[in-house]
């Protein structure tokens, strides 16, 4: 059973948060931890598939006692931007979600596709470092508004 971080004003290190993530991911995927590191993929390193999602953000919202939707999480990729700048009209990938992309994985190379990528194929790109910003993003929301 996890135990639940407690936060009174201070928001958790950034190592604290990366062992709690560490942890729902292990319980949710039954991967081992030595295979959680902040550079793994979720879906490619450690096969999270979609139905996975909900049982982590309901493990990620119990542990640190905060309430992340999946929405969130969409938005986290975007980096802020609507869908509609994010996307086409055929639900493709835009010049800025491309720019968005390589933002997120520094390493992505465009010309490496062989089509364009749809919004079924954003969460690919998602990390655990992403997990991670995410939660400290809610836990300093949730700090402010103690």
């Amino acid at each position: 059973m996890r135990d639940e971080i407690v936060v009174n004003a201070e928001i958790p290190t950034r190592d604290e948060v990366f062992a709690g993530v560490q942890e729902c991911l292990v319980e949710s995927l039954a991967v081992d931890p030595d295979e959680v590191s902040e550079d793994s993929l979720l879906v490619e390193d450690l096969g999270l598939a979609s139905i996975d999602m909900l049982d982590l953000l309901f493990g990620l919202n119990t542990t640190f006692g905060t309430y992340i939707r999946p929405q969130e999480v969409q938005s986290h990729l975007l980096g802020g931007m609507s869908e509609d700048e994010f996307l086409k009209a055929d639900r493709t990938v835009s010049e800025k979600g491309y720019e968005r992309i390589a933002e997120l994985v520094p390493d992505f190379d465009r010309s490496k596709l062989e089509e364009d990528l749809t919004d079924g194929d954003l969460f690919q790109f998602f990390r655990v470092r992403h997990v991670v910003d995410l939660v400290l993003d809610k836990m300093a929301e949730k700090a402010e508004n103690a």
